[in-house]
């Protein structure tokens, strides 16, 4: 009791327990929905930088009489797509016969991702990899790489086909954020982007190896299941949802994006990753400027091809 005659009350233990009982209820409850809020707000972002990116072609073309930034190189070590495109940005009207430039600005932030590790991006890098058939590839590009420069006009079915899209980054060189290991596919379709282009939608290059049911087919990642087998587009049925979810593996390994997380081939060979909403969807630009997100298992070889010139 106290001086004034009035009894003070304390919390008791039991009482303490089921106020601390009930909040941590509470903080189990909210938290999932707060992650939830968190990579959806991730993905957002992802295609803000996307829809930046189609917004710098979009000023690429308009400046360079239609056509289409070139892939310069297949490494974000050497110039890039990125390059041309910061470039254009910031000085207008840079058209040359070859559309190749000879030094490089400093990097844009609208090629990177804040759902991947945030170790140091080094310059040119881009946390995107870029269609090889819709832009062209050039002379520095992967060995055996080779696709003609190409006006944005001549490409049909722009509201379909995929330009860019989340790619595999490699942070396995003295902890630096290197970006996408190769900044064009090579691999994603048996290596046909690299070596045949054959799946050129709607008549294949190859009749003989291809036919237009291959365009249905499951793309696969770039990087085979077995040795000698390469589970692709261009093998009817080799690529199943479940061996997709293979080789998007573990992205969350900070060693190197996809090859010590458990993804087959990781960030030399998977050039395309469901990194967001809990490893299940990967954001697009399309041809026609575009962005959308698109779940595992659903992209198909038709995604990734467009008309020959």
């Amino acid at each position: 009791m106290s001086r004034c005659g009035r009894v003070l009350r304390a919390f008791t233990l039991v009482e303490l327990l089921v106020v601390i009982g009930i909040i941590a209820i509470l903080v189990s409850v909210l938290l999932p929905s707060l992650q939830a809020a968190r990579e959806q707000a991730n993905l957002v972002y992802c295609q803000a930088n996307l829809r930046q990116i189609g917004q710098l072609v979009s000023m690429y073309n308009s400046e360079n009489m239609g056509w289409q930034p070139r892939l310069c190189s297949s490494s974000n070590q050497n110039w890039t797509i990125c390059d041309l495109l910061t470039l254009q940005m910031e000085n207008p009207k840079i058209y040359s016969s070859t559309r190749y430039i000879t030094m490089a600005p400093d990097y844009n932030p609208c090629f990177h991702d804040v759902d991947v590790p945030q170790a140091p991006w080094v310059p040119r890098s881009s946390a995107y990899i870029f269609n090889g058939r819709v832009y062209g590839t050039g002379e520095y590009g992967y060995a055996g790489m080779s696709a003609a420069a190409r006006k944005a006009s001549s490409i049909l079915r722009a509201s379909t086909v995929m330009a860019a899209w989340d790619g595999s980054i490699n942070l396995g060189w003295v902890a630096a954020n290197r970006g996408v290991q190769y900044i064009s596919i090579y691999g994603i379709d048996g290596w046909q982007a690299s070596w045949g282009h054959d799946l050129m939608f709607p008549t294949p290059g190859d009749t003989a190896d291809f036919a237009l049911v291959d365009y249905g087919n499951r793309i696969g990642l770039g990087a085979p299941v077995l040795p000698n087998t390469y589970p692709c587009s261009t093998h009817p049925g080799s690529v199943t949802i479940y061996m997709l979810q293979i080789a998007n593996g573990d992205f969350t390994n900070t060693s190197n994006y996809g090859t010590n997380g458990g993804g087959i081939g990781g960030a030399y060979n998977c050039e395309m990753r469901f990194r967001h909403l809990e490893n299940q969807a990967c954001n697009s630009l399309y041809v026609d400027g575009h962005v959308d997100s698109v779940r595992l298992g659903d992209i198909l070889a038709k995604d990734i091809c467009c008309n020959a010139l």
